[in-house]
């Protein structure tokens, strides 16, 4: 008996999940079940965010495409979808010639088409809205603390924490 509780031991050892961390600039290729942003956010296959604005002409999105790339062709993803939640059901990072970049395949419902997301490309232009903040996002909101300590509203060390806090979005 203690011996098939052993055997049972190691096989249930044996298919623990190993999870694979990309991280910006320094993955390879394959796939991963998290991914650390060029900010330090941590991003995880299950999670939810927001479609943002599309940056590209005609209203569509750069950085986002519409399909699975197997029954669908990836297309530009519509306006129509900003704003739109989806989960994160992958992450792999490219090849050399695309500089290890990381892509990420997001599905919203059964009914909407799934997306391929360039996704650092789209979390730094707003396409994707990350836990970070996109370079004038943080611009913006270090001018706002910078009128409140001009007004006296906070204090000295309020106004440096978080100047700290922004400068890694800012200096990007």
């Amino acid at each position: 008996m203690k011996e098939l509780a052993l055997i049972i031991l190691a096989c249930c050892m044996g298919f623990e999940a190993i999870a694979q961390t990309a991280k910006y600039g320094e993955n390879g290729r394959g796939d991963y079940d998290e991914y650390i942003s060029k900010d330090g956010s941590v991003y995880k296959v299950g999670e939810k965010l927001k479609i943002g604005t599309p940056q590209g002409l005609n209203k569509t999105f750069t950085f986002i495409l519409e399909g699975d790339g197997i029954l669908v062709a990836p297309t530009s993803c519509p306006a129509a979808r900003g704003g739109m939640e989806y989960e994160i059901k992958s992450f792999r990072a490219g090849n050399k010639a695309q500089g290890y970049k990381i892509w990420s395949k997001m599905k919203c419902n059964a009914l909407a088409l799934p997306l391929i997301v360039d996704f650092e490309n789209a979390l730094q232009s707003g396409e994707l809205i990350g836990y970070g903040y996109t370079r004038d996002q943080a611009l913006q909101e270090l001018k706002k603390f910078k009128d409140m300590y001009d007004l006296e509203l906070i204090s000295k060390e309020d106004y440096d924490k978080k100047k700290e806090e922004l400068q890694k979005y800012i200096l990007q």
